[in-house]
């Protein structure tokens, strides 16, 4: 018996000696936690350590959401501008003036996001007399829906003419230097120079926009129709004489002094939507007031309200080489409401033809004209009369669509009077 427990007492020994070397062995392989990896003891140790789980967190989902931002946002920045020289002078005494010219130097800012909302913002430096001024041209966000239906609000191009809908403030993307000169930004102001003078079309308007183009069948119907704030012309009159002396349409941007809104609609029917012949129809009511900075000696041009039906209608044709423009208005002053009047038959055109005879060189044609009534109190007010321009003209692309150069000639008559202007433009736009 005794050498049975000696025996059992022996074996137990050495299994326990087995098992305890065995733990050893196995807590030298399972590594143990630092003093940092150990749960905090103290409640505000708890506290931080959630803290620092919840800023990561954070910043992890700010740079998914950036990430998402940067996936669905496209900017796009364009520079237009360009250098001229020009000679000046009537019949009898050519040339009278000469010089070099800075053109409208455009900052042009493109903004998309996502497959709906975007938004585009135009800004031009330009020169009146020896002082610099920024204008903003264009500010306008836009919703699209569909093809049929684009909805925007801010400052565009009203919808009328091809030309206007479809040439802005970067001249490098028009065959031309110059816009049509009854077509010119209203700003241009009062000068001897033909390039220098305003037009007397609204070519801008602040207010709401739709737009949209359905097909029908092999062809195509776009519309345009705006509603917004009316203009006034800023008239300045000589103190002494009381000669108005410079005209141009006042930009209102915080409304307008008329119950009634500006409305303007375009159409534009293309039998074959993929081809290059385009017609179009479009019309503009507005109404008008001279704001003056000294009272005139005519009276007949301090009204208060005039009220203007323009009408227009296009005939376009382009494919790669030919290029036929032309647009016909018609000014509609005579329609009361208002206590100044003037004719329905004021009118005006012009028809620009070009060619591309090689790939880096284009010769080109125009004709413009504008027949007013002479007792019209909207174009006495613009200071303008009967006038008639031919052009011709030669554009060579240095560098096709970023940069030209522009040669041209212009025979004016304005009111029976003989005058030439030669025109040169190095045009670029990035």
């Amino acid at each position: 018996m005794r050498k049975f427990w000696l025996s059992m007492t022996g074996g137990v020994a050495v299994l326990g000696f087995i098992l305890g070397l065995s733990t050893a062995r196995a807590d030298e392989a399972t590594p143990q936690p630092t003093p940092a990896e150990k749960a905090p003891g103290s409640l505000s140790e708890r506290v931080g350590q959630l803290e620092k789980k919840l800023a990561s967190y954070e910043e992890s989902s700010d740079q998914k959401f950036k990430q998402v931002q940067e996936d669905q946002l496209r900017l796009h920045f364009n520079l237009y501008g360009d250098a001229e020289y020009r000679v000046f002078g009537p019949a009898a005494n050519f040339p009278l003036e000469d010089g070099f010219y800075l053109g409208q130097t455009d900052l042009h800012i493109m903004a998309q996001y996502g497959a709906h909302l975007s938004a585009m913002s135009e800004d031009v430096v330009e020169f009146d007399g020896q002082e610099p001024s920024i204008d903003l041209e264009r500010i306008v966000v836009f919703y699209t829906f569909s093809d049929q239906l684009r909805l925007g609000a801010g400052r565009d191009h009203t919808a009328f003419g091809y030309w206007n809908r479809t040439y802005h403030h970067g001249s490098q993307f028009q065959t031309t230097i110059d816009r049509p000169f009854f077509l010119a930004f209203e700003d241009g102001g009062g000068s001897d120079l033909p390039f220098k003078k305003s037009g007397v079309v609204p070519n801008h308007i602040v207010g709401a926009f739709a737009s949209g183009k359905f097909d029908l069948g092999s062809s195509s119907l776009g519309y345009e129709l705006n509603v917004g704030n009316n203009g006034n012309i800023g008239l300045s009159v000589d103190p002494g004489t009381g000669a108005p002396v410079e005209s141009s349409f006042n930009f209102d941007p915080e409304g307008d002094d008329f119950h009634s809104k500006r409305m303007a609609g375009r159409l534009v029917f293309k039998p074959d939507a993929g081809g290059g012949l385009a017609l179009g129809l479009a019309s503009v009511l507005s109404h008008y007031r001279v704001s003056a900075d000294n009272a005139p000696a005519d009276p007949s041009l301090a009204f208060s309200k005039l009220v203007q039906l323009l009408l227009e209608g296009e005939v376009i044709y382009t494919d790669e080489n030919f290029e036929l423009l032309s647009e016909f208005y018609n000014f509609d002053d005579n329609l009361g409401d208002g206590d100044a009047v003037g004719s329905a038959n004021n009118t005006a055109f012009y028809v620009q033809i070009g060619y591309q005879v090689t790939p880096d060189l284009k010769p080109y044609f125009r004709v413009e004209n504008l027949n007013v009534d002479a007792n019209d109190a909207f174009f006495k007010a613009m200071l303008y009369s009967n006038e008639t321009v031919y052009l011709v003209g030669l554009r060579y692309d240095i560098v096709p669509v970023v940069s030209s150069l522009k040669l041209e000639a212009h025979f004016i008559n304005a009111n029976g009077a003989n005058a030439t202007e030669v025109a040169t433009a190095w045009g670029f736009g990035f």
